[in-house]
């Protein structure tokens, strides 16, 4: 899994990397978020396509915090 990182310029906007663009092969996405968390996606795509992706996120999430409590315990 890629990670990207993204800043907000002072017009609000957000430049999304080449290949965020080329994955998503769309112009028109949909966004649903929370205070923390915001997901993106192409716009029509069934919920449970995004559900599916999602678990994939959640997975590399859970290994990352692994990984990361196991470098503070040492």
């Amino acid at each position: 899994m890629v990670r990207f990182q993204a800043k907000i310029n002072s017009q609000g906007q957000v430049y999304f990397p080449s290949e965020i663009r080329e994955e998503l092969d769309t112009k028109e996405l949909e966004l649903l978020g929370n205070a923390r968390a915001i997901v993106i996606y192409p716009r029509g795509t069934r919920p449970s396509e995004v559900l599916r992706s999602l678990k994939v996120v959640i997975e590399d999430l859970r290994h990352r915090k692994e990984l990361q409590e196991e470098r503070e315990n040492k």
